[in-house]
C-alpha cells in the first residue's frame, strides 16, 4: 500500500527529471479535459488542477450492492497564489447500494476538495 505521503513525495521526484513535465501536461486536466472535462468547468480552479484518477469498485458476495473500495486522485495544482503543489486523495470503502449515483457524487466531490485547494493555497 501507499500513502497520500508517498504520492506526493513521488510527484515531486519526477518535477526534476527530465521528463516530468511531460508527464504532467500529459495528464487531464480539471474542467477542461477527460474524465475531468465537466467537473469544476467554469470555476477559477478550472484549467489548474492536473490530475489522474483511479477507480476500483466491488460487488457485495450477494451482488446487493456495490462497495467503492477505492476513488483516488494524485496530481499537481497550480494554486491561485503561483505556488506549484503535488496532491494525491483517497477515497475508501464507499457503500453504493444499488445506486451508483454515490460514485458520481464522490468523483465531484473530490474535484470540489481538487479546487478548494487550489484556490486555497
Amino acid at each position: 500500500r501507499s500513502s497520500l505521503a508517498d504520492y506526493t513525495t513521488f510527484l515531486r521526484n519526477l518535477t526534476g527529471t527530465p521528463w516530468g513535465g511531460a508527464l504532467r501536461n500529459g495528464l487531464p486536466i480539471l474542467g477542461v479535459d477527460g474524465t475531468f472535462a465537466t467537473n469544476q468547468r467554469g470555476t477559477p480552479a478550472a484549467g489548474h488542477v492536473f490530475v489522474k484518477s483511479g477507480t476500483r469498485a466491488q460487488a457485495t458476495p450477494t451482488e446487493e450492492q456495490g462497495i467503492l473500495s477505492a476513488l483516488t486522485q494524485a496530481g499537481y495544482i497550480d494554486a491561485a497564489s503561483g505556488r506549484k503543489l503535488a496532491y494525491a486523495m483517497f477515497l475508501r470503502d464507499l457503500s453504493l447500494g444499488t445506486d451508483v449515483s454515490a460514485f458520481f457524487a464522490a468523483d465531484i466531490d473530490q474535484g470540489a476538495i481538487a479546487a478548494a485547494l487550489q484556490q486555497g493555497y
